[in-house]
């Protein structure tokens, strides 16, 4: 069942009603508790939220995920998704089943709060707690980790000089949840981006006034998560957006039996049709495609979506967990390893008069690892689940999806192997930005040295940029930023061998500090200088 209220405001940072609360926080009026903005950068347009909700509209109780983005009306995908958590708690010795939604696709709700547990299991609803809490995007930022605006908190994510590597650090990141903490100067070292725009937002469990039922009747796991969305802007890699969820067990006690899902309430259709969107999904997964685990989504090609141009959402798990003998959580393990990697075990789909409605369902749901497909047209929702682990206390299970994008071969998607070529391609592309970006930078530059100098620095005239370990034979693109983030200067070079310099004449800057950025395919590279008078 759909209703859409009005047309979807486009590239919009929107207010966020949370249908159906009765009490809600106070609000700042400088920055919204419940914050909803959309992805911009790339053909896919999806909106979330700092607390969990991703592809839905909250504000208008409408459909929030759209592709592709040039279109003058460009169709939707998605009335809603969010995480779905379950572990196995034991109270009085015996075994209690619990699950935690950031998503309730029967009511649009999230259990979640915008937050970090660190700051206290309730939600924080003081101005400095509603500025912190935000969702960061990192095109608001400078590559020194200031905002553009001078207003918003600094850039969350570093990583230190002298942090250990590892998958749960290295050019993904490391969140600084101490603003005072978030400069250079402290972290000796530059803020981590990872895509063209990263939409960073931190939420958890543990406020049991977020709970549908209320304070009495929650069961909160003790998880904090950390959400981003990463979108690339190059045609090669417009048509897909990537999800990555941190979970960190904050409970004080060792997790066992967890299960991570995303539940997706898929609606693909024009985006003002309340009529037939929701009535006519169809979905599969494919056994040739499971090496790529995915489930692809389409709608059934009655006479209100025939040759109208609507295409494949495909589903994708990029990296989950490796396990050791005992079923926990490898915290250092390769996240391009797919094979070793627990993966995608679970693939459920529901429809209205069949949606799990208590905890012990909902986990047995969530563990069943049946792969269903819906071969009769009808309004389904789509677990798309882990296997089972044990996660330990303070430790943190890395979870990353991929929302891809594609026309159908043939014009009129049918859910064929031959005419999900598209989607295909569209997901390898995917699994090779994502394999290249997962592995630890700081890793790297230990093995190769130093990467990029600037010499020398502070500078006068003329500035030698020195490559070490540079993939030889591409055309780097260089930029000299201000410290707003501006680019001043543009040039392009050809670097020929490994180990090279290039002279850049800084002609016409004023005296200051800048940035060099130098981009080469997927490698991306930014260092400080001082320009003397």
């Amino acid at each position: 069942m759909r209703t859409l209220l009005s047309v979807l405001p486009r590239r919009a940072v929107c207010a966020l009603l949370v249908v159906g609360l009765t009490l809600l926080p106070r609000q700042s009026a400088a920055q919204l508790l419940f914050e909803q903005v959309s992805t911009d950068a790339n053909q896919v347009e999806v909106f979330t939220t700092n607390y969990g909700i991703v592809g839905l509209d909250v504000q208008n109780t409408a459909a929030g995920a759209f592709w592709p983005r040039s279109n003058d009306f460009p169709g939707a995908y998605m009335f809603g998704a969010g995480v779905w958590f379950g572990a196995i708690a034991h109270v009085d010795d015996k075994p209690e089943k619990r699950v935690f939604m950031s998503f309730n696709p029967n009511t649009s709700l999230s259990w979640a709060a915008p937050g970090d547990v660190s700051d206290g299991p309730a939600l924080q609803d003081d101005a400095a707690s509603i500025s912190k809490y935000r969702i960061y995007r990192s095109t608001d930022y400078n590559p020194a980790g200031r905002p553009l605006d001078g207003e918003a908190p600094g850039w969350p994510l570093w990583n230190p000089d002298q942090l250990q590597t590892g998958v749960l650090t290295g050019e993904l990141g490391r969140y600084v949840n101490d603003l005072e903490d978030r400069s250079v100067a402290v972290q000796h070292s530059e803020p981590v981006y990872v895509s063209d725009e990263d939409l960073i937002c931190r939420f958890k469990d543990t406020d049991v006034n977020r709970y549908e039922g209320g304070a009495a009747s929650a069961r909160p796991i003790g998880l904090q998560f950390e959400q981003a969305l990463y979108s690339w802007a190059d045609p090669e890699n417009e048509n897909y957006v990537l999800l990555r969820y941190d979970v960190t067990n904050v409970s004080g006690t060792d997790l066992q039996d967890c299960v991570f899902g995303l539940m997706n309430d898929f609606d693909i259709g024009e985006p003002l049709n309340s009529k037939h969107p929701s009535l006519n999904d169809r979905m599969v997964y494919h056994e040739e495609l499971a090496g790529r685990r995915m489930v692809v989504m389409w709608s059934e090609n009655g006479s209100d979506v025939k040759f109208q141009g609507y295409g494949y959402f495909g589903m994708a798990m990029m990296q989950s967990p490796m396990l050791d003998d005992d079923n926990y959580v490898i915290q250092d393990g390769d996240p391009t390893d797919y094979d070793a990697q627990i993966g995608l075990t679970t693939l459920r789909f529901s429809d209205l008069g069949n949606n799990p409605m208590t905890a012990e369902d909902r986990y047995d749901f969530m563990t069943s690892g049946d792969f269903e497909s819906a071969f009769a047209p009808d309004d389904y929702r789509v677990l798309f689940g882990s296997g089972t682990f044990n996660l330990r206390a303070g430790e943190t299970a890395r979870f990353v999806i991929g929302l891809f994008f594609a026309p159908s071969v043939s014009g009129v998607p049918d859910g064929s192997p031959e005419d999900l070529a598209n989607l295909v391609a569209e997901v390898d592309k995917g699994h090779r930005a994502w394999s290249g970006r997962a592995i630890s930078g700081v890793e790297e530059s230990a093995a190769h040295d130093v990467v990029l100098q600037l010499s020398p620095n502070p500078v006068r005239d003329r500035l030698n940029i020195v490559f070490k370990n540079w993939p030889p034979g591409k055309t780097v693109k260089i930029d000299i930023l201000d410290q707003a983030g501006r680019t001043l200067l543009k040039q392009q070079r050809h670097v020929a061998e490994q180990d090279e310099t290039i002279t850049l004449p800084l002609d016409g800057l004023a005296a200051g500090s800048y940035f060099c950025r130098l981009r080469a395919g997927e490698r991306q590279e930014t260092r400080g200088f001082v320009l003397l008078p």
